[in-house]
């Protein structure tokens, strides 16, 4: 038996339940009583050959609330309700962080990651560039997966399997609830795993909700709007010049269970499941929307990561004068040191390469350049317990219910 340990829970997210009934089976009086009626509806309809990973279990679990993780165990089958997350090194051979409150996973994720073990991380991965400079070598060697489960959504295999039956596709629209930041997520994620183009711009509507229009490289226009509180609503609709469709994405299970054993399968192969610029990209939308929203202005999404193959100090000179992200990503710019160990992207003011991406790139490279002096803050102690922290909050337009009326749990 291979041994999972899984870390929840944030706010009104139900992921720690759902993922370890999936991977293990479930007591039905346990998963009843676990206060997650939504989880328990769609669980309890599906056939016994549904569940299940293989020879992979979930061992341990750990909650900052021992009663939720008490809870967790009973519903799911857990043996080992952990005391603190640390426990899991030396105990688990991979490591599930079913939480989506971004602001946490650095702390959460760094130790399995440095330890050498398989992580999982929950959707959005990061928001903070610093961050996800220290995932990317594991997003490229495996030992790291994140997305949504949205990029395996059943009801959008179709399009997936034949797009060219849409003809050219002109646009595609999605409607989601919640917040762009934590929510937007699952519908970048179903929609760019369909398509072939990268993004190159965001901007954002005038309206009372995040409404986002991302221009991909060929031209195709993607629109992305979090509705905030409002009915359960996860839809899709494609429109190209030989065909239209819409689609409901309604089977959290089935995603759920896709990309779990994509997880398991990426340990066993020692490759990614998901191109690391893919992951990339899709967190540098999410900045994008989130500048282009406060600053009421198209912005400018940098080019595609380049992979550490192709990533020589030639490449990451050319890349400064085309992508703003080369400043904060790029392996050969100078750096400067935290006190953990982590590195900072740093240029002189007066270089031409700063002078460059200003010019052409101006609002990335006021949050992002290397003269912002960007930094980590994390420490070389152990992660701190989110009991106490004071970084992690309910999503802004409201607290999710646990009915799964208008979340994806």
């Amino acid at each position: 038996m291979r041994t999972i340990g899984i870390i929840g829970m944030s706010e009104g997210n139900g992921h720690p339940f759902s993922y370890s009934s999936i991977i293990n089976g479930y007591s039905e009086e346990g998963l009843a009583a676990s206060g997650w009626p939504g989880i328990h509806d769609y669980v309890r309809r599906r056939h016994a050959s549904e569940f299940g990973l293989g020879d992979w279990s979930v061992t341990h679990a750990w909650t900052q609330d021992p009663a939720t993780t008490a809870r967790l165990c009973a519903a799911c089958r857990i043996a080992h309700a952990a005391g603190d997350q640390r426990e899991f090194l030396g105990a688990v051979d991979a490591v599930i962080i079913a939480r989506d409150d971004f602001e946490n996973h650095f702390a959460m994720a760094r130790p399995f990651l440095e330890a050498g073990l398989p992580v999982f991380v929950d959707k959005p991965l990061a928001l903070d560039p610093a961050e996800l400079r220290f995932y990317r070598p594991y997003l490229e060697s495996g030992r790291l997966m994140s997305c949504s489960g949205m990029r395996y959504a059943r009801e959008l295999d179709e399009p997936r399997a034949n797009l060219a039956a849409y003809g050219r596709v002109q646009l595609i629209r999605g409607a989601i609830v919640l917040s762009w930041e934590k929510y937007g997520v699952h519908l970048l994620d179903a929609i760019l795993a369909m398509l072939p183009a990268h993004p190159v711009s965001v901007r954002m509507n005038p309206a009372g909700h995040a409404s986002a229009v991302i221009r991909l490289d060929d031209g195709l226009l993607v629109q992305i709007d979090a509705l905030g509180e409002c009915a359960r609503t996860f839809h899709v609709e494609i429109f190209g010049t030989q065909r239209a469709a819409a689609f409901d994405i309604t089977d959290n299970f089935s995603m759920f269970r896709r990309m779990l054993w994509q997880f398991v399968e990426s340990i066993r192969m020692g490759r990614p499941a998901i191109p690391p610029e893919r992951t990339i990209e899709t967190m540098q939308v999410l900045i994008a929307g989130r500048i282009a929203r406060r600053e009421n202005r198209e912005v400018s999404s940098p080019a595609p990561l380049a992979s550490s193959a192709s990533d020589s100090r030639a490449g990451s000179r050319n890349s400064a004068r085309t992508s703003p992200w080369s400043t904060s990503m790029r392996r050969d710019a100078p750096r400067s040191r935290t006190n953990c160990g982590a590195t900072t992207a740093s240029e002189p003011s007066g270089s031409a390469a700063t002078s460059r991406t200003r010019d052409r790139w101006p609002p990335w490279s006021r949050a992002w350049s290397g003269n912002s002096a960007r930094s980590t803050s994390c420490t070389t102690t152990p992660p701190r317990n989110p009991r106490t922290s004071t970084r992690s909050s309910p999503p802004s337009n409201g607290t999710r219910s646990r009915n799964g009326g208008g979340s994806c749990r």
